[in-house]
Formats: structure tokens, C-alpha cells, sequence
């Protein structure tokens, strides 16, 4: 996979290709959008990790409108949800923080390339609450049935639809994170669903 790290800040580039160079994509650098644009267009590259100082909705809006096949994925420095919104609607498909942990940006980055979009969990509360969602809901392979689910299973999609972490999950259902977790993976299967989000729309239906 072809990642492309773009800020101004050579120590957050750098941090983003240390979490990403352990799994063998293949990575590149660059500090500025008239760069960028240069880049994708040189490597055709699947993903873009770009930071929030370096553009504007607009300015992304025009880019994904250049690039259609690529990913792109807007980490800030200073989460808002306003923000967000305003970059999932231009078209992005993962908002999170420039300080991510590695193991949650390796995790965003799995979702977003299986179809998905990630944003945090504040967000997806308020995304669902407020119906902002809609405009940025990625079509699903296949036909999505609801009804292949056990009695566990859509009580874990009704709870994900309310915008309950699996912690929150587990100590709800008395079950582990893991146990919510399988059930999640087996809601997807069953759905043709990829992510939280997609779910938790397709439950308030």
C-alpha cells in the first residue's frame, strides 16, 4: 500500500512513519498540498495522512475531487467536532487525532481500506445524534439484512446505535470487550456492514 505522510512538521511525519513503516507500506513524505498533489499523482497513491495545518475543507474537497481512488485521511491537532463534520462532508474518509495512538491509527487505517470511516468516538455520538452522517455514509457490498441477527447480536447494534463504546458495551451486556468485539465482527459479516458508524445508521433507520 502506497501511504503519503503530509504535514509541515517534520517531527509528525516522522512519528506517522514509525507507526506505519512496521507494516510494510511503503511510504512517502511531504510538507505542503502543491506537493502533495505532485505525489499523489507520481506514486498513485491508496492513502493520504494529511494534517489539519496544511489544508482547508475546501481545499480537501478539491483534492479528493483531483484524486477520486485515493483515501484520505485529516488528523488534527486539536480535536473539534465542528471540524470534523465540515471534513467528512468535504469528503474524507477518517478524522482523528495527530497523536493517535499507534495501535488505533493502525486500526483506522485496516477500517478505512475494508470501507469504512473512522472518527472517534465524541464524534460519532454526536454525528448520530444529529443525522450529520448521512452525507458521508459509505455504500456496502451486498445486501444488508438486519434480520440474520441473533438476539445478542442486535442488542449490540442497538447499543452501538446510541453511540455506546464497547467498554460501556461490556459492562451493559456483563460481557468482556472481547466478547463485544466478536460480536461486532460477526454484526459486519452478517450485514456486509464496515464500521461503527455505518451500523449505527443503518439501526436508527
Amino acid at each position: 500500500m502506497k501511504v503519503i505522510l503530509c504535514s509541515s512538521n517534520t517531527s509528525v511525519r516522522e512519528r506517522w512513519d514509525a507507526i506505519m513503516e512496521k507494516n510494510n507500506h511503503e511510504l512517502f513524505h511531504t510538507a505542503s498540498v502543491p506537493a502533495l498533489i505532485s505525489l499523489i499523482s507520481q506514486k498513485d497513491a491508496d492513502l493520504v495522512l494529511l494534517h489539519n495545518l496544511c489544508t482547508t475543507p475546501e481545499t480537501l474537497r478539491e483534492l479528493i475531487g483531483m484524486f477520486p481512488t485515493c483515501k484520505f485521511m485529516l488528523l488534527t491537532n486539536q480535536h473539534d467536532d465542528s471540524e470534523g463534520i465540515a471534513y467528512l462532508r468535504a469528503g474524507v474518509v477518517g478524522y482523528a487525532s495527530t497523536y493517535i495512538q499507534p495501535e488505533r491509527l493502525m486500526q483506522a487505517i485496516k477500517i478505512i481500506f475494508e470501507g469504512g470511516v473512522w472518527i472517534g468516538q465524541q464524534l460519532m455520538q454526536k454525528m448520530i445524534a444529529d443525522r450529520h452522517a448521512a452525507s458521508i455514509e459509505t455504500d456496502s457490498s451486498g445486501t444488508t439484512d438486519l434480520k440474520e441477527l441473533t438476539d445478542r447480536e442486535n442488542e449490540v447494534a442497538q447499543l452501538i446505535a446510541q453511540g455506546i463504546s464497547n467498554k460501556a458495551i461490556a459492562r451493559k451486556l456483563d460481557i468482556t470487550e472481547r466478547t463485544v468485539k466478536a460480536h461486532l465482527n460477526t454484526i459486519y459479516r452478517k450485514t456486509h456492514i464496515k464500521g461503527r458508524l455505518q451500523l449505527a445508521l443503518k439501526m436508527r433507520k
